[in-house]
């Protein structure tokens, strides 16, 4: 083989080499951030689950604290976990009936960003599969009892006209009503 040859080769091997393992670097140090995006367009520290589980036991802790709404006594942690990108977490607490006054445990799930700055009750909170499988039977369903009948007449002209309408003698077409 030409030695000018083999050179041109062993300079594009080298460089496809380094730039591969550029790129993985860049990939690794991305992935490995402790960042993320906010709500508002600017970066987030991520926190520990556990950080961001006790700030929802702290506003649940505040809020039945200060009579602000139907709490009472202390609120546990239960459960968390990571789950769909978020951190998931149960907690328990006294549910206070406003119209009866009678209280209740109750351990609703926590949906909680990785910021720890937003969370979500998950009591109506819907896979998308599922949904969409259901809507398909529905319609399916839908489609199979509103199908209309259609008859012909002996004559093979079906007549679906409801009310008379009168013709234009010189053409025969329909006289708009």
């Amino acid at each position: 083989m030409d030695p000018k040859k083999q050179k041109d080769i062993n300079i594009w091997f080298i460089a496809t080499i380094l730039l591969a393992i550029a790129l993985v670097g860049v990939i690794v140090l991305k992935n490995g951030s402790s960042k993320m995006m906010g709500a508002d367009g600017k970066e987030s520290p991520m926190v520990q689950p556990k950080e961001a589980a006790d700030r929802l036991v702290t506003f649940f802790t505040e809020v039945g604290g200060a009579k602000a709404g139907p709490i009472e006594g202390p609120v546990t942690l239960n459960d968390l976990i990571e789950e769909s990108g978020m951190y998931k977490a149960n907690v328990t607490y006294q549910f206070i009936d406003e119209a009866t006054g009678n209280k209740q445990p109750v351990s609703p799930e926590f949906y909680i960003t990785k910021d720890g700055k937003m969370f979500v009750e998950v009591a109506r909170m819907m896979n998308i599969d599922d949904a969409m499988e259901q809507l398909q039977k529905f319609k399916n369903d839908k489609t199979a009892t509103t199908s209309p009948e259609v008859t012909q007449s002996q004559d093979e002209n079906i007549n679906i006209e409801t009310e008379p309408t009168q013709t234009d003698e010189s053409s025969g077409e329909p006289i708009p009503q």
